[in-house]
């Protein structure tokens, strides 16, 4: 063995003379701090963030309104003992909601125009403008004549404005043919005392024979065609359709009348003739030359 030495040889002891030995001991200066881990941020917790920011944001808008408030109301004390009332000064969103809300209800408040009163309102504005076009017409006339002391034979702008004049007067005239029956019946009804009406359906051929009339409370309206002619009557009623039947029909007709239902009416036809009751108002066709068909009555009928 190395190791082996004779006895009385003396053999220190290895640990006495062995070198020093580091400390094993942690040294806690070089030791990293410890850091802590971020907070997992939940859902919940972004939208109570987000809640108290948009609270805080209110609170200062009305703090700030509070404020411009009490500067607008403010007055010295010298020219007023009682305290004034903050004014309420609403946000603009609310505003703007209360604005449409009062635009919608006054819409729905506004009349719905029939079909007569948009028919009438197109003729009265037609007829103003044309009343416009004839002022205009004159005044570029008078203009024309003092501005440049021509001779108005000799003057384009005076030609044009006699063209212009001419195909007005010419649109009136045809706007004034195409409502005259429907004038015509409004003179006779304010007479008679009756709400009648122009039939929107006649007869090809057949055409309106002069003017509506009044007659001891009737509306009267005849329409030819060359030799065939018939007569519609309108007059006011307390009767419905049985009491139509049972006081006239059955009566003046008997029971070869026949009857014909259409879009709510009960029509009662004897040959060419026909009697309905519609609104409260009597009708009555009259067929002199015994011209028009069963359904042309019909058709007349509905038409009303």
């Amino acid at each position: 063995m190395d190791d082996f030495r004779p006895r009385g040889t003396h053999n220190p002891s290895a640990s006495a003379h062995r070198g020093a030995q580091r400390s094993t001991t942690l040294n806690r200066k070089f030791v990293k701090k410890p850091v802590a881990m971020p907070k997992v941020r939940t859902r919940a917790d972004v939208e109570r963030e987000a809640l108290a920011r948009r609270r805080a944001m209110v609170e200062k808008m009305r703090r700030e309104q509070a404020v411009q408030a009490r500067k607008r109301t403010i007055q010295p004390l010298e020219t007023s003992k009682k305290p004034t009332q903050p004014v309420v000064i609403k946000h603009p969103m609310v505003a703007n909601a209360e604005a449409k809300m009062k635009a919608r209800a006054e819409a729905a408040r506004a009349p719905i125009m029939s079909a007569q009163e948009q028919k009438d309102l197109a003729i009265k504005r037609a007829l103003a403008q044309m009343d416009r076009m004839d002022t205009v017409v004159e005044e570029e006339v008078i203009e024309e004549v003092i501005d440049k002391k021509r001779h108005f034979w000799q003057s384009k702008r005076f030609v044009l404005a006699i063209s212009m004049s001419a195909v007005a007067v010419l649109l009136l005239g045809y706007f004034v043919h195409l409502n005259m029956p429907d004038i015509s019946v409004r003179v006779a009804a304010s007479r008679a005392g009756v709400d009648g009406s122009y039939p929107s359906y006649i007869p090809r051929g057949y055409s309106l024979d002069g003017l509506v009339a009044e007659n001891n409370g009737k509306i009267e309206m005849t329409f030819s065609n060359a030799a065939l002619k018939f007569t519609v009557t309108q007059e006011k009623t307390t009767w419905d359709s049985a009491a139509l039947y049972n006081n006239f029909v059955m009566r003046e007709w008997g029971a070869e009348a026949v009857i014909l239902r259409e879009h709510g009416l009960t029509i009662y036809v004897l040959g060419s003739d026909a009697v309905w009751i519609n609104g409260g108002i009597l009708y009555k066709i009259d067929d002199i030359k015994d011209g028009l068909t069963r359904q042309q009555l019909r058709d007349i009928a509905v038409s009303f």
